[in-house]
């Protein structure tokens, strides 16, 4: 698992300088929808630029504003317990140096959260009048059995007030598709009979029949494969439950860095609503094909092996195989 990343501070500093002001500026930012980690609405403040799956980044004149999100398979522990963890691994120097100017909570039937808002004078001499404040917001919520973390930065603007308005308003998205709709329609494959289909309830897959697998099948692992001996094509599916407080960026981040090392050509794709790998690779006559993502907890792969180009076909395999939601 990757460190979380720290914000970087320092330099940042000098834009504003030390001359000015103790500046008590409040202001809510307006926000839009956006889709957060595939499945989510989250109300983005309007002027942050994505920079990735986890970051965003604000410049105005001399306001600046950094946005971090993550999304936590599996999460164990008490709200607090991991608030104050989160806080030691990502607030940078000593906690003292940080005010608490408020905590806000959530506790309903679908959400339970918390967070908490800082400011810190980034003056070094802290009997200087002229202070230099940066505002500080970090908070986890539980939420359609996930966990979602934020910190937020800002400098030149009190951002903590925007961040208190948006972090609990995060929502899953609607599926609008009518419930008396098979789950086939679901999966877009509105022709394929479930009852036909062999299915591994733990861990939320079916696949045709057809497929004659073989190796292991118990609730936390899938270990499976099938060769046609007809067009001497291998076909592999796996699963494996990942630990808890997975962060799934991040985990993606890693195994996208190995399939990488693997010698893969690796691109980031949606897959039946979910955040996928796609990679590829050529060893002598032998052609890897490997689909990865993150269901229901656990890490899931799709792999073909073939003797001759089969792009095609590896196509055809991952749209046979349906998620159950």
């Amino acid at each position: 698992m990757k460190t979380l990343p720290k914000f970087v501070l320092c330099p940042l500093i000098l834009f504003v300088g030390c001359g000015q002001p103790n500046q008590r500026q409040v202001q809510t930012l307006d926000t839009q929808p956006i889709t957060l980690f595939s499945t989510y609405e989250f109300q983005l403040p309007n002027g942050f630029i994505k920079q990735d799956e986890h970051n965003w980044l604000y410049q105005y004149e001399r306001k600046l504003g950094k946005l971090y999100l993550a999304e936590i398979e599996n999460p164990s522990g008490d709200l607090t317990s991991i608030l104050e963890e989160f806080q030691r691994d990502m607030l940078e120097g000593n906690l003292m140096d940080y005010e608490l100017q408020q905590k806000e909570s959530i506790n309903t039937d679908e959400k339970i959260g918390q967070i908490w808002f800082y400011r810190r004078n980034e003056n070094k001499n802290k009997n200087n009048p002229y202070a230099v404040y940066t505002y500080h917001g970090i908070g986890v919520l539980k939420y359609d059995g996930k966990l979602f973390k934020i910190l937020s930065w800002s400098l030149g603007l009190n951002l903590n007030p925007t961040i208190n308005k948006i972090f609990f308003q995060i929502k899953k998205i609607k599926n609008d598709v009518p419930t008396s709709v098979s789950q086939q329609s679901l999966s877009a494959k509105p022709k394929i009979d479930l009852n036909n289909m062999t299915v591994f309830t733990s861990h939320r897959l079916a696949a045709p029949e057809k497929y004659k697998y073989q190796g292991e099948n118990t609730n936390s692992s899938l270990q499976l494969r099938y060769k046609n001996l007809s067009n001497n094509v291998t076909y592999y599916l796996t699963s494996q439950q990942l630990p808890q407080n997975t962060d799934v960026g991040y985990y993606l981040d890693s195994y996208k860095t190995n399939m990488t090392n693997d010698g893969l050509s690796v691109e980031g794709i949606q897959y039946q609503g979910l955040e996928a790998l796609l990679g590829k690779r050529q060893i002598q006559t032998a052609f890897i094909y490997q689909l990865h993502f993150v269901n229901s907890g656990k890490g899931q792969t799709i792999q073909m092996l073939a003797g001759e180009p089969s792009d095609k076909e590896f196509d055809n395999y991952i749209k046979e195989i349906i998620i159950l939601k």
